[in-house]
């Protein structure tokens, strides 16, 4: 299963569900961005390979076109 989360925080939810394939946070505050890069391997923008999970900051930024652009999975429900 394919997760993406918004208002991450330090990653409450790929704690709490750990088998889901968490693709996409986004989070905009500057502490809480460097937990989830540290300890779940998002990547900024300007550092993400296709494919590798993605740490986009403002969450009214995320689109179909900016996740499949990047190689960003899209959940089940938005496929």
């Amino acid at each position: 299963m394919i997760g993406w989360t918004f208002c991450s925080g330090i990653g409450a939810p790929e704690m709490a569900s750990a088998w889901v394939d968490w693709r996409l946070a986004s989070e905009i505050e500057k502490f809480p961005r460097a937990v989830l890069q540290d300890r779940y391997g998002y990547r900024l923008p300007e550092y993400q390979n296709q494919g590798e999970p993605l740490l986009w900051s403002d969450m009214t930024e995320v689109t179909h076109e900016v996740a499949r652009s990047r190689g960003v999975p899209l959940p089940a429900r938005l496929v």
